[in-house]
């Protein structure tokens, strides 16, 4: 298996796929969601242990 280096110009899968507004737009809403959804996780456990 060859493995090269990635220059300037190779974009990761990520990258690439944050380029199309589209994509990124759904990106972002979904990450909100899971971020909102750790953070309130994160308090009912700490809460838990109070």
């Amino acid at each position: 298996m060859k493995i090269t280096n990635m220059t300037k110009k190779d974009l990761s899968t990520f990258e690439r796929e944050m380029q199309d507004p589209l994509v990124r737009e759904q990106f972002e809403k979904e990450y909100t969601k899971f971020l909102l959804s750790e953070i309130i996780k994160a308090i009912y456990l700490f809460a838990q242990i109070k």
